[in-house]
């Protein structure tokens, strides 16, 4: 089953961790995204890694998106796609 999901935040820092708390909340109803998880959030740093920080009248914006298989018999499968961008906040 794919998912998706976007989070926002003042920083770097708080984009991820609004990201991994999407993760999780994920888990509660789709445990098979645990095996993904950490794959998909250390591409997220990476991805994220080489903006600056916004400034006061920005925000980051992180998109996560991906899929895993197992067929019973372990990963057979796991991709994700990651899109960071900084934008002004709206008025």
């Amino acid at each position: 089953m794919p998912y998706a999901f976007n989070v926002a935040g003042a920083s770097k820092a708080h984009a991820l961790a609004a990201a991994a708390a999407e993760f999780d909340a994920l888990i509660e109803t789709q445990p098979v995204r645990a095996t993904d998880r950490g794959p998909a959030l250390a591409a997220a740093e990476a991805v994220i890694a080489p903006f600056r920080e916004p400034t006061g009248d920005e925000e980051i914006r992180l998109g996560i998106n991906g899929d895993v298989s197992d067929y019973g018999s372990g990963l057979a499968a796991l991709s994700v796609g990651v899109s960071v961008i900084i934008v002004p906040l709206d008025g």
